[in-house]
């Protein structure tokens, strides 16, 4: 999916330039330069939500498999996932990861 985009819309050299970063610089990671993540599943769950239109094209992610991601995401109560929480997220993720 994210290969067909890039081969097929019109602005993906301008996005890729954007968010380039050569082996030099990551050395001096431009923090700035990238959007931030989500710091919680009810954030991921939304943009999730927001970008299902994507995920389902051309049938890469069927809708059942999207809303039961969202649902599983909403079901969390994890809202902080940086520094100690951190953690807490890992498990989460192994969990459902192998719950299937």
């Amino acid at each position: 999916l994210a290969a067909l985009q890039g081969l097929t819309e019109k602005n993906s050299l301008d996005i890729a330039s954007q968010y380039y970063l050569s082996q030099e610089g990551a050395s001096n990671f431009p923090k700035e330069k990238f959007p931030l993540l989500p710091s919680s599943c009810g954030q991921v769950a939304r943009l999730v939500q927001d970008k299902r239109q994507w995920l389902e094209k051309n049938n890469v992610f069927p809708a059942a498999i999207v809303d039961y991601i969202i649902k599983l995401l909403e079901g969390e109560e994890l809202e902080i996932i940086t520094g100690e929480r951190g953690t807490d997220l890992q498990k989460v993720l192994h969990r459902d990861l192998h719950r299937h």
